[in-house]
């Protein structure tokens, strides 16, 4: 009895330790994660020369040679068994023939995977300082990085990418009256240098 409960405590570890790398063994490869998904059309955005990319994720790509699971690997534990957890599931369904591209993530990246690049970039300067992430007050608020970085969608490389009408709403979350229907139509630039102090709730 001993043994057994023993064994059934102890096996899950070396089981996942297992799984995981012959799991990772395929994912480290780009070919193997577009086999299902993005394919070879979507793909070839990440292969362009520098300074012609359409998308945060080609950025990242060109510049850096970020692979798709370098992203897209869970940090921590409970995240990689949660991706692994998808992963067999729509391995499944696609032997099944019910697969379909998935529209959105169904397990979001958290901030612990920017993190392990971005960490420099999140350094405060203090509370009038003209960017979003040098501003103090903005740094414990509980926004994750890809709510506003989005990585697929195309966006203005002159704007490190961000898309305006996903980042305004989740501005005006604390700054309600941050944005008029004019200053709506200005490029998004100007909206942050025009962002009016003083309307936001204290923190």
């Amino acid at each position: 009895m001993i043994i057994l409960a023993v064994l059934l405590v102890g096996l899950p570890v070396p089981l996942f330790v297992a799984v995981d790398r012959v799991v990772y063994h395929f994912e480290s490869r780009d070919t193997f994660c577009i086999a299902c998904h993005l394919h070879e059309r979507k793909y070839k955005e990440f292969t362009v020369p520098p300074g012609q990319e359409v998308s945060l994720a080609a950025r990242h790509h060109t510049t850096n040679k970020v692979r798709c699971i370098d992203c897209h690997k869970g940090e921590g534990v409970w995240e990689r068994l949660g991706v692994l957890t998808i992963a067999a599931w729509d391995t499944i369904i696609y032997f099944l023939g019910m697969h379909e591209e998935p529209q959105h993530m169904r397990f979001p990246l958290g901030n612990a995977t920017c993190l392990k690049c971005h960490q420099k970039d999140l350094v405060p300067k203090g509370a009038y300082a003209t960017k979003y992430h040098d501003l103090t007050p903005h740094a414990n608020l509980p926004i994750r990085c890809p709510e506003c970085h989005v990585a697929h969608p195309h966006g203005d490389p002159k704007l490190d990418f961000l898309v305006q009408a996903r980042v305004i709403p989740i501005c005006q979350r604390c700054h309600p009256t941050m944005f008029d229907a004019a200053a709506l139509a200005t490029p998004f630039p100007l909206l942050v240098t025009t962002m009016p102090r003083g309307n936001a709730p204290a923190l």
